[in-house]
């Protein structure tokens, strides 16, 4: 069982047409001769020449000709065998075309390779629309002239107080979903002695913040939203699951005065996990419970007031109506290197 010989047949291969949409049809046809009887399209689809080397393209492949003229943009989308009348000869007529669909994607990245664990991560970029509370503004920023940016404020009404209720705004954000290939959930990996698919270690990166540096991106400014598994699959031998990670980014700055003076940037994400200390009630000093707090100057009657962190209205060296909030901060997502998360995956 063997090749004897690859011929490409140029009369048949060359030929072509395209119509009025732009789309190209170019046909390659080859003279595969075996050595057996028995050897069949298996054999003939991987053919190559022992003496000059020449093989049957493979799916994805894109449009070469001997003379070296190329078309990237077509891909041989199939390869279609067929056994003449000698049961020894075969003809098989590649068919390439730029018009397959999801061509130029599969192609691009990397769908010739054959094992689907080695293929590159497919990326998605997007973006979503969602809202905050508006409980810094940016400052002014001007992006053609950076001296004439001003700092970020707190957001409050006139008196000096937070809105009730809460001004929201628009904070449209880009995103990324990625999508590579693991291997399915049929073995466990040992976690800390937990067993674990490899499906269930990504799991536990949802909702949570990059502690590194990510495609760039400083910590804290990307999110991992979700990971949805796909449906077991069977390709080269190999059973494998595709996943898609939803990653969200987020580059805001502001800054915060800690209890010594000195300045604290908040980046990115961690910006919601800041919480301005408000409320209608104060800790009673005697009982230690929650009482309704009344303003002694008359200002803000109605409250909400601002609170010092340890339930007493918080109140500005030298008197007057607080300006200035303390705030309070809660772990609203989880951390993890995404160096590890993306272990092993291939991006382009």
């Amino acid at each position: 069982m063997g090749i004897l010989s690859v011929q490409e047949i140029w009369d048949q291969s060359l030929t072509g047409d395209r119509d009025q949409r732009g789309q190209r049809r170019r046909p390659r046809a080859f003279r595969v001769r075996t050595t057996s009887l028995a050897d069949g399209e298996v054999i003939v689809l991987s053919a190559v020449d022992p003496l000059t080397g020449l093989t049957i393209p493979n799916i994805f492949d894109p449009y070469v000709d001997a003379n070296g003229h190329t078309d990237p943009q077509a891909i041989c989308a199939s390869a279609q065998p067929h056994l003449q009348r000698d049961p020894r000869e075969w003809l098989v007529i590649c068919t390439y075309s730029n018009f397959v669909e999801g061509s130029a994607e599969m192609a691009a990245q990397g769908y010739i390779q054959p094992n689907p664990l080695l293929r590159p991560a497919i990326p998605h970029w997007g973006r979503e629309e969602a809202r905050r509370v508006a409980n810094y503004d940016l400052g002014y920023v001007d992006l053609h002239d950076p001296t004439q940016n001003l700092d970020a404020r707190a957001v409050n009404n006139s008196t000096g107080q937070k809105f009730s209720p809460a001004n929201e705004i628009e904070d449209p954000r880009s995103t990324l979903a990625l999508t590579w290939n693991i291997p399915a959930p049929l073995l466990s990996l040992s976690d800390g002695g937990t067993s674990m698919t490899a499906l269930g270690i990504l799991l536990q990166y949802q909702n949570t913040l990059n502690l590194d540096t990510f495609l760039t991106c400083l910590p804290s400014t990307v999110k991992c939203k979700t990971i949805d598994p796909g449906e077991t699959r069977f390709e080269e031998g190999i059973y494998f699951q595709p996943v898609t990670a939803h990653f969200a980014f987020r580059f805001d700055t502001i800054e915060l005065t800690d209890d010594a003076g000195g300045t604290q940037t908040i980046v990115g994400w961690e910006i919601d996990e800041y919480v301005p200390d408000i409320g209608w009630y104060v800790l009673d000093t005697t009982t230690g419970k929650p009482k309704k707090y009344v303003d002694p100057t008359g200002l803000n009657p109605g409250g909400p007031y601002p609170l010092n962190g340890a339930g007493q209205v918080l109140v500005n060296p030298g008197g007057g109506a607080p300006q200035q909030f303390y705030f309070l901060h809660y772990y609203f997502s989880k951390r993890g290197f995404f160096a590890d998360l993306m272990a092993g995956v291939v991006l382009v």
